[in-house]
């Protein structure tokens, strides 16, 4: 168990340290929207 929570830490620390420090990326991320591409 301990592997696990190191290795979905890990993966989630480097895809922030990713999005931060490559340029241009942070205008590529997505965030959660309430309504669905049908109701607009």
């Amino acid at each position: 168990m301990l592997i696990s929570t190191l290795t979905v830490t890990g993966t989630f620390v480097w895809c922030i340290w990713k999005v931060l420090t490559t340029d241009g990326e942070d205008e590529k991320v997505h965030g959660f929207e309430m309504e669905t591409p049908d109701n607009k």
